[in-house]
């Protein structure tokens, strides 16, 4: 453009050379939109439809953490309700985010590897040839989907597996009477164990606090406690071991980390009705020995002695 100003006030205009500039101004404009026009990624192709099938259960279970056989399982028993949920629940059935032109087996097949996985959603698209930003809305869609079914795969105890629960606690030597959930959903002689974080409440027995000075009886009480968090400890572990995102959730969207945390119980319960986990290949979580801070609690004062009178009896019977 300050061309074409210069040779318009000079006096000796050659017509000729501003046509010539004017025509590489025009012919230079679809080059430059050329070089501006983002360039399709590649990706891996055909990943979900020719490689899976060709491992053999062993890869298989490798990468996905399921046997072929239990995901086959998921995938014959899902597909209605997700189907129906996508239409009625979660968006309508035109909504271009839905990315109806993927099949529900390889969304499922994707969640299943994010969730399995630490890889970031770049690497784990370009594995099953979707896009950053697709996988990513196939995940959120899929997990919010599982998060839903909670209810039907993750229950508080009835009466009779209550039961069954506090038998197989009284039958170990450990302390008796314990089941998994805080009040009010317990009764007085129930509660769960928790370390020395939580404060002592009717329904939830933490141990003493070593401060150099315990008695024989409340270090035996405190051994058999943390004999019994162990099995709460390994309950996690089976968890975050088959589902290793959940080990670190640096994300910044909360209801986002609650739903892969509910899709992820969700399929833990699942393959554990096909006992399929193996509870010796496990990876034991290690309690911390420094100060671990928790939300503050309305404790009264007779609630919490009754606490101590329950904790004493408990003392006494562990002692004998």
């Amino acid at each position: 453009m300050d061309t074409i100003v210069f040779l318009a006030m000079d006096d000796g205009i050659n017509m000729n050379l501003v046509e010539h500039v004017l025509n590489e101004l025009v012919e230079s404009e679809p080059n430059q939109l050329r070089i501006r026009r983002r360039k399709k990624r590649p990706r891996n192709e055909n990943y979900f439809e020719l490689i899976i099938p060709r491992y053999t259960d062993i890869q298989f279970s490798e990468h996905f953490r399921i046997s072929r056989e239990t995901f086959e399982l998921i995938s014959y028993r899902f597909p209605v309700i997700i189907a129906y949920m996508l239409i009625t629940a979660i968006a309508p059935l035109t909504d271009p985010l839905l990315n109806m032109n993927v099949s529900i087996e390889k969304k499922m097949m994707f969640t299943i590897w994010t969730l399995a996985k630490p890889g970031s959603f770049l690497a784990v698209g370009d594995r099953f040839g979707l896009s950053k930003s697709t996988g990513h809305q196939i995940f959120k869609n899929m997990i919010t989907i599982l998060a839903n079914l909670l209810p039907k795969y993750v229950k508080w105890p009835n009466d009779t597996s209550r039961a069954l629960s506090e038998k197989s606690f009284q039958d170990k030597p450990a302390i008796c009477r314990i089941t998994n959930m805080v009040n009010p959903l317990l009764p007085k002689n129930l509660h769960i164990v928790g370390d020395s974080a939580y404060p002592l409440l009717l329904n939830l027995m933490t141990p003493f606090k070593d401060n150099g000075s315990l008695t024989c009886s409340e270090v035996t009480y405190n051994v058999k406690l943390s004999s019994i968090r162990s099995i709460i400890e390994r309950a996690f572990a089976l968890l975050t071991r088959k589902w290793r995102r959940l080990k670190y959730l640096d994300i910044s969207d909360f209801q986002l980390g609650n739903n892969m945390i509910a899709a992820a119980c969700v399929l833990h319960n699942f393959i554990l009705s096909n006992d399929e986990i193996n509870i010796d290949d496990v990876d034991i979580i290690e309690e911390s020995d420094g100060p671990t801070e928790c939300a503050d609690l309305a404790v009264t004062t007779d609630t919490y002695v009754e606490a101590v009178a329950k904790r004493r009896h408990m003392v006494q019977l562990v002692s004998k």
